[in-house]
């Protein structure tokens, strides 16, 4: 089936999108967050629809306006000068396994460079180091996810985030990243991994145990490595 006029302009806004994020050819962005070359090609062809959780992945690589990609028109404010920030570190989180860790800047870390210019405000970012690949299709093992705390993203997660999760049990607090779901009106966190071998076992946010919660602390927004003042 030819595509459609709508699909191609999309997938020209969309090369566009890529380009501007640095990334002149498909094979630079694919190397970078392990996606699939054919899949990206079929995508700016305009050959393949674009779904939202799918320009959702791509706007938050490119540092773009998802409604822009799908649309055309932009429902961001004009950004102020943009300027780097350093924001705090908040531990590891791993997809896959948990691990314990604090709710508050570590102490023998260093802060994490981020840029402003988003429309989410500083004081509600903060930074948490991937552990694993079992999310790596979004933030890949080493990198540091730049994340918005719950209270500061403006009409929750939706279908398709990455999310910090925290699980409280037994006095520890623990930390995974997973991709948030609704399925058939249940709200679940999944892996999202290129990985093969890694599995998904959806996680419940109300997973009924005794004296165990689990919710979602933050929404990542993007993702970076470390550098250092």
């Amino acid at each position: 089936m030819a595509p459609t006029e709508h699909d191609k302009a999309v997938g020209a806004r969309l090369r566009k999108a890529r380009k501007d994020a640095g990334f002149e050819t498909m094979e630079e962005a694919a190397a970078r967050y392990e996606w699939s070359p054919n899949s990206m090609k079929s995508h700016e062809n305009g050959q393949r629809g674009l779904k939202l959780h799918v320009a959702r992945k791509y706007a938050a690589a490119y540092g773009a306006d998802v409604h822009w990609i799908l649309t055309g028109e932009s429902r961001r404010a004009a950004a102020p000068e943009l300027q780097v920030l350093w924001l705090p570190i908040y531990g590891e989180a791993a997809g896959g396994v948990w691990r314990e860790g604090p709710d508050e800047p570590l102490t023998e870390a260093p802060e994490i460079a981020a840029v402003s210019g988003t429309r989410f405000a500083v004081e509600m970012q903060y930074a948490r180091q991937c552990i694993g690949n079992s999310v790596n299709k979004h933030v890949n093992n080493g990198e540091y996810a730049i994340c918005v705390r719950l209270d500061g993203y403006p009409g929750g997660p939706r279908d398709g985030d990455l999310v910090d999760v925290a699980r409280y049990r037994g006095g520890q607090r623990e930390h995974t990243l997973k991709v948030y779901r609704i399925v058939d009106g249940r709200h679940q966190l999944h892996a999202d991994s290129s990985d093969p071998d890694i599995g998904d076992t959806p996680l419940a946010l109300d997973n009924g145990e005794d004296g165990v919660t689990v919710e979602i602390q933050g929404v990542v927004i993007s993702a970076t490595r470390l550098f250092k003042r």
